[in-house]
């Protein structure tokens, strides 16, 4: 279970003997999840789904009641070879609201990486990733993860703060068909980013694990956590999306920290050693502050 702690602030405007100072509180408001996998049966069982150009490859919605920080962060992946400019994050569909993209790549696979955060008002808003690549294209896997959180307390604002991203690839294996690997040992750490704050910050982390055919274990969802610090696991969500026996899994954790150096750690819990085509950690942190 996450470890879960709440942002207090003090108010300058508030004062006087025996006033209790107004507080401004982030807390997570809701969250929302979506995946897609291949339904095309393909050599070595890497199945995968045709997507026309301006087509929706994956969409989820999320609907809020307060003003909040709304998080997005989708994965794609595909063994073809492709530029991250390829796809898009839009909200609405045919408005890009990409603040980072990345592109995680390994002969013929690449694990794209769109995320975005944004102040909006109460409503429903749905994000969509697109082919925007002006082709037919080829999508094996797709995870969209959103995630919004709100400030409490008169009278109090929501703000962007900071971000930190990495990523790995596997490094061994059969190059020709793309399928490269890491062996990771039990406990190893596969993949860690330190995110700095100098506020007291809703803090949110989502990592991203893919296990492709070549992979000479069977890794389930149980196998790897989501720590911060290592060894304590902060994991508020898991989801498996899986495909023949490829799975790309998702961990996300959502907490209220105060300001320092936090470091969070995809690890290996599997008793054993595990074998890892690619991995992504993206750390969003944003702020409550008075207005």
């Amino acid at each position: 279970m996450a470890v879960k702690r709440l942002l207090l602030k003090q108010s300058a405007k508030a004062g006087g003997a025996g006033v209790i100072p107004a507080l401004c509180e982030c807390l997570h408001h809701g969250d929302a999840y979506n995946e897609m996998s291949g339904a095309t049966a393909f050599t070595f069982g890497i199945d995968y789904e045709g997507f026309d150009d301006g087509a929706v490859i994956l969409s989820q919605a999320i609907t809020i009641t307060e003003t909040c920080c709304v998080n997005a962060v989708g994965t794609i992946v595909s063994r073809s070879v492709y530029a991250v400019t390829d796809f898009k994050l839009e909200r609405p569909l045919g408005t890009i609201v990409v603040d980072q993209e990345d592109e995680t790549p390994s002969n013929l696979l690449s694990m794209f990486h769109y995320s975005s955060w944004e102040v909006l008002s109460p409503g429903t808003y749905t994000y969509y990733l697109v082919n925007r690549s002006g082709a037919s294209l080829r999508v094996n896997m797709a995870q969209l993860k959103i995630v919004a959180f709100e400030c409490t307390g008169p009278p109090c604002a929501c703000q962007y703060h900071t971000h930190a991203y990495n990523e790995m690839f596997g490094t061994i294996g059969d190059v020709a068909l793309g399928g490269l690997f890491t062996s990771f040992a039990d406990d190893a750490v596969i993949l860690s980013q330190a995110i700095t704050t100098t506020e007291e910050c809703c803090v949110l982390a989502v990592g991203t694990i893919f296990a492709g055919y070549r992979i000479v274990s069977s890794p389930v969802l149980a196998d790897f956590e989501l720590e911060q610090p290592l060894g304590t696991i902060v994991v508020d969500e898991e989801d498996e999306t899986k495909s023949a026996i490829e799975s790309l899994f998702l961990y996300s954790a959502w907490e209220v920290l105060p300001a320092d150096t936090y470091t969070y750690n995809l690890v290996n819990r599997a008793g054993e050693a595990r074998y890892i085509t690619g991995a992504q950690l993206k750390i969003i942190a944003v702020r409550c502050v008075e207005v």
